[in-house]
């Protein structure tokens, strides 16, 4: 589909509460997310149950992390012009509203997926950040994926 693209980053060693990946939607455009994943990887297989949001930015402030360029989904689509953050070392100065909030097995992951009708869209010049609401017990690698659409 186009206009379609994924990001994702790895975070060694994740223990935070500060968001694991920020999308700030282009001035011109809305973004819809598809899906978003949250999983443990690496050698700490340790399960442990952790919750996770996808929120809304109420004031963004000055976040700080590593910048990801999103990939096309499909060969000769332009360049995403939503920016993307992972692994926010600075958070957003205040969330919004959840568009998703739940409680899962880290290694089973946390997966939103859902249906078009229920896909949550982020207005132009808007922001989301998917998170950990409360610290891991125990560090973990984590991998972090994110599926959007850019409309407009």
């Amino acid at each position: 589909m186009r206009g379609v693209y994924t990001v994702d980053i790895k975070l060694a060693a994740f223990n935070s509460i500060k968001g694991a990946l920020l999308l700030q939607a282009p001035a011109l455009k809305a973004v819809e997310i598809i899906s978003a994943h949250l999983g443990n990887v690496g050698t700490n297989v340790t399960n442990q149950q952790l919750e996770a949001a996808l929120s809304r930015v109420a004031t963004l402030g000055s976040p700080v992390g590593t910048a990801i360029t999103p990939n096309p989904e499909e060969v000769g689509d332009q360049p995403a012009g939503t920016t993307v953050t992972g692994g926010l070392t600075t958070d957003v100065t205040a969330v919004g509203v959840n568009v998703d909030h739940q409680g899962f097995a880290s290694l089973a992951g946390y997966q939103f997926v859902p249906v078009p009708e229920e896909r949550p869209l982020i207005p132009p010049g808007g922001a989301a950040v998917l998170r950990l609401v409360v610290a891991p017990g125990v560090p973990f690698d984590a991998v972090v994926q994110v599926r959007f659409r850019e409309i407009g």
